[in-house]
């Protein structure tokens, strides 16, 4: 029977899981997911910090079995090296370095992830590997650009974007898109193309979707529909790191194997983001939001505006091409069905629907939805979605390409 995955924590409880074949690389993700509600931080700072730890995890425990090339210059080291306790002590120093404020929360955690070991030589040597690989780690991201400030003031001609109702808050971080990436060797490497013309039928097409299903009111979307565009508001890396974690216990994985999954898949969320927000400022693409009260102004004759047009979710604050959830959920797919195959059954839940589930045949079936959900949702275009999607695919397959590759170990690393 496969576990079923509702994550529903919104404070910081570091309760070891309790679930068969679970590890110390499983629990401690949870754990990391958890700290990033109770800190209620953002999709990009979420991203960059799951990859942050799970790359340490990764690093730490690959320096000890080698059996993947590690992300940073392995940890020397002699004798005996415990792995559990080098991907715990990992876990812990990078969550203590990047949540500063929960520390007696995250110390306290460790200790009792570490007491569940008995004491030995390579208990502390392990220990010592993943705090190394931890300190690597953060050191590493340090001066990445991810503290920068910046603004982006938008336009007010045809298509360009502007704030948005009810809050019309300032451009959310447009100084991700000089973020350096975990794997891409650049932000732009994967650019989408730009979005279709103001008068083209692309446009027309997808603006009468999302004004017809996106709509608070809207009597052609179903039920279910809805339940799936309030499903998938969480940050991506919450509900695709919540997958991962299910099909891993489901299909029995080693420490090592859950070690390099959890690294490839947050490692591409990551770049996810620096790779969407590159697009979405490079383009600064209006909203449904705000083009349907303007459809007047965009030179297409078969747009009709709506003054009293609401989405049925409330706007992010930041412009709409691509969808930065497509692309994260699509480059999370595309990582997953490299690592198991396509096909995997597995339940989530949603933070946004406590008590709810949806069941899924296939990583490509939960990214296709997932995309769709921003439609349903009235805050993005198909064209956005596809861009998305296109672009995710593309830092999947290429982070699972060149990260972290597998290597037949011939001796003991010292």
């Amino acid at each position: 029977m496969k576990p079923l995955l509702q994550s529903t924590a919104l404070v910081l409880t570091f309760t070891i899981a309790n679930v068969a074949h679970a590890d110390a690389v499983t629990d401690w993700n949870q754990l990391t997911l958890d700290a990033i509600r109770a800190q209620n931080l953002g999709a990009n700072n979420a991203a960059r910090a799951v990859a942050i730890e799970a790359l340490a995890v990764h690093d730490a425990v690959a320096s000890i079995g080698g059996h993947s090339e590690t992300y940073l210059p392995p940890v020397s080291w002699s004798g005996e090296a415990d792995p559990t306790a080098a991907a715990i002590a990992a876990a812990a120093g990078a969550l203590l370095g990047l949540f500063p404020a929960q520390a007696s929360t995250i110390a306290e955690a460790r200790a009792a992830s570490l007491d569940a070991i008995p004491e030995s030589a390579a208990k502390s040597t392990g220990i010592e590997v993943g705090e190394r690989a931890a300190a690597a780690l953060l050191a590493e991201r340090t001066g990445d650009g991810s503290s920068a400030t910046g603004t982006f003031p938008g336009g007010i001609a045809p298509g360009e974007w502007r704030p948005t109702p009810p809050g019309f808050l300032a451009a959310a971080q447009p100084y991700w898109v000089d973020v350096t990436p975990f794997v891409l060797e650049r932000e732009d490497q994967f650019r989408p193309e730009p979005p279709p013309a103001l008068d083209s039928a692309v446009y027309a097409k997808a603006f009468k979707e999302v004004k017809a299903l996106g709509d608070v009111e809207s009597v052609v979307r179903s039920d279910d529909e809805t339940q799936i565009a309030q499903f998938w508001v969480p940050a991506s890396t919450i509900q695709w790191n919540d997958i991962a974690r299910g099909v891993a216990l489901d299909r029995e994985l080693s420490l090592e194997e859950n070690a390099r999954l959890f690294a490839l898949l947050n490692a591409a969320l990551a770049d996810s983001r620096v790779a969407a927000w590159d697009a979405k400022y490079t383009y600064g693409f209006w909203r449904p939001v705000t083009s349907i009260p303007l459809a007047d102004t965009d030179g297409n004759p078969h747009t009709v505006a709506d003054l009293d047009w609401t989405p049925l979710l409330v706007t992010p604050n930041h412009p709409d091409y691509p969808s930065g959830h497509s692309t994260s959920g699509a480059a999370a797919a595309e990582v997953l069905r490299r690592f198991f195959g396509d096909q995997a059954t597995f339940t989530i839940g949603s933070d946004a629907l406590p008590g709810v589930t949806r069941s899924y045949a296939s990583f490509s079936e939960a990214a296709a939805e997932n995309g769709r959900s921003r439609i349903y949702g009235g805050i993005h275009y198909a064209f956005a979605d596809r861009a998305g999607q296109r672009t995710g695919h593309r830092v999947g397959a290429y982070t699972f390409k060149h990260l972290l590759r597998p290597r037949v170990r011939t001796s003991t690393p010292h």
